[in-house]
């Protein structure tokens, strides 16, 4: 492509998730191992949506690893989820009842004849991590509007009656594990909330490193 004179080489190929996050997640472990202030037996990888739904794959070709931690990872098919979140913005935004239809329609069959390199998205990391037995931890808030309650339900199902798992849920958290001051997040709220990731979840997710 050329934008302004400016010539862009884009890939073409049949590019994976791999490829743009899974691969790159595993040389950074290696890298850790090799610090001298770093125990090579008790690194841990977390990794926050996308980031999260590659943490299987990335426990699966690294038993090595102490744990995963999985934040604000989703449990539905990828189109399913982005339809869900248009939706959400729509009811939370003023578009008149014509607009919205039309949006959601044209979204719909867009997601339907979607081809060309976008990356291929793991539609199943509930069921890649039922097969690890590394210990997980799955964080998740719950004034999240892109991973809702439905991931929740779908990841508690998923781990139930394995030892090595343990999820956790943050009433008014967000995305990103902010508080959101409401108990489900707008798109608005992404602007103008400010603050830091809550110290509960700090205080879980040390609790889990401890503990192993």
């Amino acid at each position: 492509h050329e934008y302004n004179n400016i010539v862009v080489k884009v890939w073409r190929g049949n590019y994976t998730i791999d490829m743009t996050t899974t691969n790159d997640v595993l040389v950074a472990v290696k890298l850790l191992r090799k610090h001298p202030r770093i125990d090579p037996a008790r690194v841990f990888y977390a990794g926050l949506d996308e980031g999260g739904t590659v943490a299987p794959r990335v426990g699966k070709r690294d038993p090595k690893l102490a744990g995963l931690i999985l934040m604000a990872t989703r449990a539905r098919p990828h189109a399913a989820v982005v339809l869900a979140i248009a939706e959400h913005k729509i009811r939370t935004q003023t578009l008149n009842a014509y607009h919205e239809k039309q949006y959601i329609e044209d979204l719909r069959q867009r997601l339907k004849a979607q081809k060309g390199p976008s990356p291929k998205v793991i539609d199943q990391p509930v069921k890649a991590a039922q097969a690890l037995t590394m210990p997980i931890l799955v964080l998740h808030g719950e004034a999240d509007y892109e991973v809702t309650q439905a991931d929740r339900e779908l990841w508690k199902k998923g781990l139930a009656g394995k030892k090595n798992a343990t999820l956790k849920s943050y009433p008014r958290l967000g995305h990103t594990f902010i508080d959101m001051k409401r108990e489900l997040a707008r798109p608005v709220d992404y602007g103008w909330v400010q603050g830091h990731v809550s110290p509960r979840v700090i205080a879980g997710i040390e609790a889990f490193v401890k503990k192993r």
